[in-house]
């Protein structure tokens, strides 16, 4: 048995070179020359001025620039914004000072007393935080703008992808085989019992206003997706019979947990679309949960030599949407004999995520 992982296309590292080419000399070069020019300090001192306020100010912006990086990874501003802002005051702070005591003993080393004065250890503390702070504001803005912006983004992708999902769905419930199918099931249960046709029409109508209710919700819980395809199997069954079987793991209507709607059962339509049912050869169709936090759809392959033509269309959508909801992979599993889709389980994280991100729109 091979697995075939869907590879997502990680985001590369934020663009701020331009920052520091503008940041490092503006501060570094230009600041201290007007500085030491308006107090009239005189050619060596401006030089030394300027000298130590550069090799502080590149100290200081990429070690700033390294602690803030790496809070925006361990500590995402949009969820613990209070923990994010005061470990980045208490290790902006720390690094600053650490950065101030050695360069401070680095050029008592070298320079007379007098020179030491000028740039005495809490004067140049003051400057090098001041410093610190200006590059911490100009980052933290510059990233918070780039993760509201690629949050609209990908609120506009995933509405894009929902849309396309629904589509999919609808177009392949309303087109004419659908159609013409489930008429000669109605049919054939009027003439055979006017009750099961009530019943049959009643899931039908049931099926279409789950989708319309599902349809504008970036995640559901899984047990509503579960009620779903239990609904659509329901339909199915009306013209397979017992050639068509389900299969569930125990207790899964019990998991806690979310999915994107309607991926499930796209993949439960397809299995159905893409193979031969008949009595001596059923369709078994298993949806099971592993120990990996997926949820599993497989079915045995016994494919139609005519089976209906598909573009691929519903399995990249589904690869789409969850490129934008998590990090883990959607996996196809094939083999000879079954085939296969793992798609992760969402936790409640995401689904907040969702949430915030579709009031801040």
């Amino acid at each position: 048995m091979m697995s075939i992982p869907i590879k997502f296309k990680k985001a590369g590292p934020i663009d701020d070179k331009w920052i520091m080419l503008i940041g490092i000399p503006l501060i570094g070069l230009i600041l201290p020359t007007s500085t030491s020019l308006l107090f009239g300090a005189n050619l060596s001192l401006l030089l030394l001025n300027v000298g130590l306020t550069f090799l502080n100010t590149v100290l200081l912006w990429l070690g700033c620039r390294w602690i803030i990086i790496n809070l925006w990874n361990l500590i995402p501003w949009n969820k613990k914004p209070l923990l994010h802002i005061s470990m980045e005051i208490v290790f902006v702070s720390t690094y600053t000072l650490l950065v101030s005591i050695t360069l401070f003993a680095l050029f008592t080393s070298f320079l007379s007393s007098t020179l030491c004065s000028f740039i005495g250890m809490w004067q140049n503390f003051a400057i090098s935080l001041f410093i610190s702070l200006m590059v911490t504001f100009f980052h933290e803005g510059y990233y918070f703008f780039v993760q509201w912006k690629e949050s609209l983004m990908r609120n506009q992708f995933l509405e894009k992808e929902s849309l396309l999902a629904q589509f999919e769905t609808l177009r392949s419930q309303v087109n004419p085989h659908f159609l013409f199918n489930t008429f000669n099931t109605l049919l054939a249960l009027i003439e055979e019992d006017k009750q099961k046709a009530i019943i049959y029409v009643q899931r039908l109508s049931d099926f279409y206003r789950s989708l319309l209710q599902v349809r504008d919700q970036p995640l559901i819980p899984l047990s509503e997706e579960l009620d779903l395809i239990d609904n659509y199997i329901e339909i199915q069954r009306q013209r397979y019979e017992d050639s068509l079987q389900m299969e569930y793991s125990p207790n899964i209507k019990l998991v806690i947990g979310f999915v994107a709607p309607l991926t499930l059962q796209m993949l439960v339509e397809n299995a159905i679309k893409h193979n031969t049912i008949t009595a001596a050869s059923p369709l078994l169709i298993k949806v099971e949960i592993t120990s990996q936090g997926y949820i599993t759809v497989t079915n045995n392959l016994q494919k139609r030599i005519s089976s209906e033509p598909g573009a691929g269309l519903g399995l990249q959508n589904i690869h789409n949407r969850y490129h934008f909801l998590t990090d883990k992979p959607v996996e196809i599993i094939n083999s000879s004999r079954h085939f296969c889709v793992a798609i992760p389980l969402l936790t409640s994280d995401e689904l907040n995520i969702q949430k915030e991100s579709k009031k801040s729109q």
